[in-house]
C-alpha cells in the first residue's frame, strides 16, 4: 500500500484525482488496440481516449511525463510493427487533442505548447523554429532538473534545485523491490515481463524482416501475430519502471500498472501457454492443464495474502480514529 498511493501519508495531492482518469485511458487505449472490433466500438473507445486524456492532463501538473512516456511506446510500436499507421495517428491526435483542450481551458497557457511531448508529436523542429515568434515558455526547470539529475550540468535555477532537494525526486530505493516481493506482486511480473517480452521481440524482429516487399494481408498478419494491445502494456509498464527507478514519485504510477501486467500473466493464456508449450504434451491435456492452473494459481495467491495481510489490516481499521491537528485547525481557523 505504501508503494501504490501517497494518500495515507500526505495531503490529497493532485496526483490523487489523476491516477484514476490514467488507468481509465490506458484502459481505453488497451481496448482501441485490440484486434477485431467494429467502426462503432472503435469510435467509442477513441471518444474515452480523448475524455480520459483530456481530464488526466487537467488535474495533474505532470502529465506531460506521462504522456511522453506513452508517446514514446507509440513510436516504438511503430517502428516494430505492431500498429498500424491509422491507429498511430489517431493516438497521437487523440494526445494532442487533450493537451489542447486542456490549454484552452488554462486561459491559453503557454507552457503547454511548449511541452516535450506536443514537440515530440506534433515535431520539434517546428516549436523551436517558431518559438520565439509564438512567444512560448518551455518548461525549462523541467531540463535543468533532469541534466543536474543525471550529473549532465549544474544548475542555479530554483524550482530545479527545490526538485533536487525533494527525497521524491530521488532515485527508487532497494525495499521497495522486498516489498513487492513480499506482496507477491514482484515474481508473476517480472516472469510475465520476461517471457511476454521475449515473444514481443521474437515478433518484433519477423516484423522487420517481412517489411520490406511484403504485401498488405503479409502486413496484417504479422501485426496479429502479438496482439498490440498486449504489446502496448508491456512497452508502457517498461517505460514507467524506467521512469520510477530515476524519479522515486513516479512509482506510484508503475506500482498500479504492475498490478494489471501481473494479473494479466496469470490468469491469461499467453504466458502459460509459452511455459505449458515446454512440456510437449497432447494438444488436449495441454489446454486442460492450462485451465487448471489459470485457476489454482490466482487462487493460491489470493489464499496466501489473505491470510498474511488480513488479520493485520482487520487491527488497524479497528483502530481508526479521526485525525485532529490543533496546528492545522488554528492555522486554517486564522487564515479564514
Amino acid at each position: 500500500r505504501v508503494d501504490t498511493t501517497r494518500v495515507e501519508f500526505t495531503i490529497s495531492l493532485r496526483e490523487n484525482w489523476s491516477l484514476p482518469f490514467l488507468a481509465l485511458q490506458i484502459t481505453a487505449i488497451t481496448c482501441y488496440l485490440r484486434p477485431q472490433l467494429s467502426a462503432l466500438q472503435q469510435k467509442v473507445a477513441v471518444w474515452l481516449m480523448y475524455v480520459m486524456t483530456f481530464c488526466f492532463c487537467l488535474t495533474w501538473q505532470f502529465n506531460q511525463f506521462i504522456l511522453l512516456v506513452q508517446a514514446l511506446v507509440i513510436y516504438t510500436l511503430d517502428c516494430a510493427g505492431f500498429l498500424t499507421t491509422t491507429q498511430v495517428t489517431t493516438l497521437y491526435l487523440t494526445q494532442v487533442s487533450g493537451l489542447l483542450s486542456v490549454w484552452l481551458l488554462q486561459f491559453c497557457n503557454s507552457m503547454l505548447l511548449g511541452s516535450l511531448v506536443l514537440s515530440f508529436i506534433v515535431a520539434a523542429l517546428f516549436i523551436r523554429h517558431y518559438q520565439k515568434t509564438l512567444q512560448l515558455k518551455s518548461d525549462e526547470h523541467i531540463f535543468k532538473f533532469i541534466k543536474s539529475k543525471f550529473g549532465l550540468g549544474l544548475t542555479r535555477d530554483f524550482d530545479a534545485s527545490l526538485y533536487l532537494c525533494e527525497e521524491a525526486f530521488g532515485l527508487l530505493p532497494l525495499d521497495t523491490l522486498e516489498r513487492l516481493a513480499g506482496t507477491l506482486l514482484l515474481y508473476p511480473y517480472a516472469l510475465t515481463l520476461l517471457l511476454l517480452g521475449g515473444a514481443m521481440a521474437a515478433a518484433a524482429l519477423q516484423n522487420m524482416k517481412r517489411s520490406s516487399g511484403s504485401s498488405p494481408e503479409e502486413k496484417r498478419a504479422a501485426q496479429e501475430a502479438f496482439r498490440p494491445d498486449v504489446a502496448y502494456n508491456l512497452l508502457h509498464t517498461f517505460f514507467y519502471g524506467l521512469l520510477a527507478f530515476s524519479t522515486m514519485r513516479m512509482k506510484y504510477i508503475w506500482t498500479g500498472h504492475m498490478c494489471v501486467v501481473a494479473a494479466y500473466g496469470v490468469c491469461g493464456k499467453e504466458a502459460w501457454t509459452l511455459l505449458l508449450s515446454t512440456l510437449q504434451c497432447n494438444s488436449k491435456i495441454l489446454v486442460w492443464l492450462q485451465l487448471l492452473v489459470r485457476y489454482a494459481v490466482p487462487l493460491v495467491m489470493i489464499s496466501c495474502l489473505y491470510f498474511k495481510y488480513w488479520p493485520a489490516l482487520m487491527a488497524e481499521l479497528s483502530e481508526l480514529r479521526e485525525f485532529y491537528d490543533p496546528d492545522t485547525v488554528e492555522l486554517m481557523t486564522w487564515i479564514r
